[in-house]
């Protein structure tokens, strides 16, 4: 039954999303704002995650935003605190990093997702880490890496979920 409640919880935390997301509308990171959601410890207590877009229309492969369990925001509620909680995802090293890969669309270039997650992991210091890729807005596609790896059920699910929410966030 344990399991059963933690997934009701994890629905429960991201069924919120969207009116936090209609608040918060126009805030250029409001992917960082969804992804620290997903890694809430009701959610999915990944150690990192990380968030990239795919673009083969401009050819081009992106970092939008990472989380590391070390520098979690621990004040208060994020979406309480837009601006504070802004400035420490702008100082946040692991966020830091994510956001400074660039690179060719593995879409155009014909590379495997496998492959690129697992380049990606040793880029940002993920060891064997799990990946996870779905459909965004204007036909880009996006690709979480995270630690650890592990995808039972409920994480998933809750991927599932969350990763559709990420789909729909601006990427600056």
């Amino acid at each position: 039954m344990k399991n059963s409640h933690n997934h009701y919880e994890a629905l429960l935390r991201l069924g919120n999303i969207p009116e936090k997301m209609i608040m918060t509308h126009g805030c250029e990171n409001l992917a960082e704002f969804v992804l620290h959601e997903l890694c809430h410890e009701s959610c999915i207590a990944f150690s990192k995650i990380a968030f990239f877009v795919d673009n083969p229309d401009f050819n081009c492969f992106k970092g939008i935003a990472g989380i590391s369990h070390n520098e979690r925001f621990t004040q208060s509620d994020a979406w309480n605190n837009v601006t504070d909680f802004s400035e420490h995802m702008r100082n946040a090293l692991f966020n830091q990093s994510i956001r400074s890969i660039a690179r060719e669309s593995v879409i155009r270039t014909g590379s495997q997702w496998e492959q690129c997650a697992n380049n990606l992991g040793e880029t940002i210091t993920v060891e064997n880490p799990g990946w996870f890729m779905f459909s965004a807005k204007h036909g880009n596609t996006g690709l979480l890496v995270f630690t650890p790896n592990t995808l039972n059920d409920h994480t998933r699910m809750t991927l599932a979920a969350g990763s559709s929410l990420l789909g729909l966030c601006p990427v600056f």
